[in-house]
């Protein structure tokens, strides 16, 4: 135990020299949205202070599960780049803590709760890579994307093209509707990917090419949002992963790779195509927007008025639109932050906590489904929206709340084995 703490510690410090000269490379060219590099001894010994009082969370009764996958995902793709922003100066101290609370608490949840099962009345749980499994999947797959038929004659090639994703996303706007946004998440998020990889494993590539078709066709036809088409290599990328410290080890290696990436290139090209697109956006930005949240609702709570209860609001506004308006000089941005600022926004310390509770139980629930490693792509892709989504948002519109239920009704090999003790909802 003492050498993989030592591993973890020797592997956290790479990790971070790594993303700090990365960052250094986006605060020289992308300036202009705010970041800075103006450490001093105080911000140096923070970010450095909050690193290793991180690590003992991330080791401490460490285990081969998706919990663990969880818990080193935020640690390497969240929390260390928010060590770098306050190590540059570019965020404040309160970013760092809130995001310690919330990993804390969310480590008290998975100590605490191992197992917790929803015990299905009305609904028999399926095989995944049973026949019927599969075919019930396609019949849904098939319903579900009837209505995105009206949308084929939109579909752009343009959205192929990095240059044009905007227009054709701000095109799309126009005949978009609302069915068709509540359906796509569940569809091309949940039940199209795993039949992907269903397809792969139990041999029956017609699932795996059609699941992809029809995801391809959803995105070029629907406004080209890049989170759509990035589940494709997303789930093929892990659904070799046997285990799920196999996956832990994919996920280091990945980023190394794109960090390592981006200071060759810019070394010896001199430019900075991977320092922006998986660099600056995946893992520094979204903890610029965070500040600018803190900054402007940290003494004016706004107890969900303007999202989950913006119906009891006779004057709602737009709060990312806001912020991107004010912050960033583009009033047309969508500002998005995770689960952590929503809560710190809505209901302060406390909201914090309560949003990391509720993740952090909803873990440990796909955590006691005993679901395969193969699928582990699909979860991930949760495990980023988490940090680019309020929590209303991240249940509903992106389907996460359909995702627990899908885990539990076609991932779920709990109900195949014989465990004892386990408390029941």
């Amino acid at each position: 135990m003492k050498k993989q703490s030592l591993y973890y510690t020797v592997l956290t410090i790479f990790i971070y020299i790594l993303q700090l000269q990365v960052f250094i490379q986006v605060e020289e060219v992308f300036s202009y949205f705010g970041f800075v590099f103006v450490p001093d001894f105080k911000t140096i010994a923070q970010s450095i202070f909050f690193l290793f009082l991180s690590i003992p969370l991330i080791v401490y009764k460490d285990k081969d599960d998706l919990k663990s996958v969880f818990l080193k995902y935020w640690h390497f793709f969240v929390y260390i780049p928010n060590s770098i922003l306050l190590y540059s100066a570019s965020t404040s101290t309160t970013l760092i803590v809130l995001h310690f609370i919330f990993l804390t608490t969310i480590k008290l949840v998975f100590i605490g709760y191992n197992k917790i099962y929803l015990k299905a009345f009305f609904f028999k749980t399926s095989r995944t890579l049973y026949k019927k499994t599969r075919i019930t999947l396609f019949i849904l797959s098939t319903l579900l994307f009837a209505p995105f038929i009206q949308f084929l004659p939109n579909f752009d090639f343009r959205a192929f093209y990095l240059g044009e994703i905007y227009t054709v996303r701000a095109e799309a706007r126009e005949t978009s509707n609302i069915l068709s946004g509540y359906i796509r998440a569940p569809l091309v998020r949940v039940i199209l990917p795993a039949l992907i990889i269903i397809g792969v494993l139990a041999k029956r590539r017609m699932y795996t090419l059609v699941a992809s078709l029809l995801i391809i066709l959803i995105y070029a036809s629907t406004g080209a949002l890049k989170s759509i088409i990035a589940v494709i290599p997303l789930v093929l990328l892990f659904i070799g992963c046997k285990t799920f410290l196999g996956t832990v080890k994919r996920l280091q290696f990945l980023l190394i790779f794109i960090l390592s990436l981006a200071v060759i290139e810019d070394y010896f090209l001199n430019t900075y195509f991977i320092t922006n697109m998986p660099n600056r956006r995946l893992l520094f930005f979204p903890g610029l927007i965070e500040q600018a949240y803190i900054n402007e609702f940290q003494n004016n709570p706004q107890f969900y008025q303007h999202s989950i209860f913006s119906f009891f609001n006779s004057n709602p506004i737009s709060i990312t639109k806001l912020i991107g308006g004010e912050y960033f000089g583009r009033p047309e941005m969508n500002a998005n932050v995770g689960v952590v600022l929503d809560g710190f926004v809505n209901l302060g310390i406390f909201g914090v906590v309560l949003h990391a509770i509720i993740i952090g139980f909803s873990i440990v629930f796909l955590n006691t489904l005993n679901i395969k490693p193969s699928f582990i792509g699909l979860i991930l892709a949760y495990f980023y929206y988490i940090n680019t989504s309020f929590i209303g948002t991240l249940f509903i519109t992106h389907g996460f709340l359909f995702l627990l239920l899908f885990s539990r009704l076609f991932l779920n090999n709990y109900a195949y084995e014989r465990i004892t003790h386990l408390p029941k909802l």
